[in-house]
């Protein structure tokens, strides 16, 4: 049967050294899935110091479906099947101590079956940037790819943790459903600056009506220890966003319990499950 083999370019000292590595470390814990991609067989090359890791072989990753479609939505069934198995597999990495920190559509295998009717399999890779939840702060600030990143990472937070997944995993249902990327920054300012016009000021003193992505003090805070000033804006509504085709009861609001400012108050990956969008 046909495998992949992932080739660690840092060189190792010894076997063990590789043996460390976060992402063996991480897939040792988590292979046992059917949501993350499963790993066969870590081998360490004296001779180059290299590490190779051979797993599952799948054919396609969520960014090259999306781009298949050359701008014809998915039907609103796939999607839901797309994000509910993305969602199992961030509550088998979250509920056994770790969360992602890259959870982008390059990063979602997916294979499929049928002609008329497509049936999706999806398993989450790529665990090079992963954490243990008990691992000690801060971590880095530069992980995960840009469009995907969590406010409290733009605003260099030191601490973050499982919530920043869901908030990846809430711009990629949209993107899923749009067929675009929901926040494509060019840099890191220009990120946050589209985030805040995504969402609307998080400041509670100078937003006196609801925003759509609520408000969190400590942002404000984060955002002058950076020099940035927040736009008084109230957000665009994320329904707005979504085409008629891709429409369909409670994704907006599943989106939007994901796409908040404070990660305190966005969905767990639990909770996610028992939102009506995936019941």
């Amino acid at each position: 049967s046909i495998v992949a083999v992932k080739s660690i370019k840092k060189a190792f000292s010894s076997a063990s050294d590789g043996a460390r590595l976060r992402e063996v470390n991480a897939l040792k814990h988590l292979d046992s899935n059917p949501f993350i991609v499963q790993v066969y067989e870590v081998v360490y090359d004296a001779s180059t110091r290299l590490v190779h890791i051979s797993m599952e072989y799948m054919p396609s990753n969520l960014y090259q479906l999306m781009q298949a479609r050359q701008g014809v939505y998915l039907d609103p069934a796939s999607v839901r099947q797309l994000i509910s198995q993305i969602l199992a597999g961030l509550v088998h990495i979250h509920s056994s101590g770790w969360f992602h920190r890259d959870i982008k559509p390059e990063n979602i295998l997916v294979s499929s079956r049928g002609e008329n009717a497509l049936s999706y399999s999806v398993k989450i890779a790529d665990f090079g940037l992963s954490r243990q939840l008990c691992s000690s702060p801060p971590y880095t600030n530069y992980v995960s790819t840009r469009w995907y990143r969590a406010p409290e990472m733009l605003l260099q937070c030191p601490y973050y943790s499982a919530p920043s997944d869901m908030w990846a995993l809430g711009a990629v249902a949209m993107e899923l459903a749009t067929l675009r990327p929901l926040v494509p920054g060019a840099n890191m300012l220009d990120q946050l600056l589209k985030v805040f016009r995504l969402l609307g000021c998080p400041d509670p003193e100078k937003m006196k009506s609801p925003t759509t992505g609520g408000s969190w003090a400590q942002a404000s805070v984060l955002a002058s220890k950076i020099g940035i000033n927040f736009p008084v804006t109230p957000g665009i509504r994320l329904e707005s966003l979504i085409p008629a085709p891709s429409q369909t009861p409670n994704f907006p609001s599943f989106c939007a319990a994901l796409l908040c400012w404070n990660p305190h108050v966005r969905l767990t990956a639990q909770q996610a499950l028992q939102h009506p969008y995936i019941q």
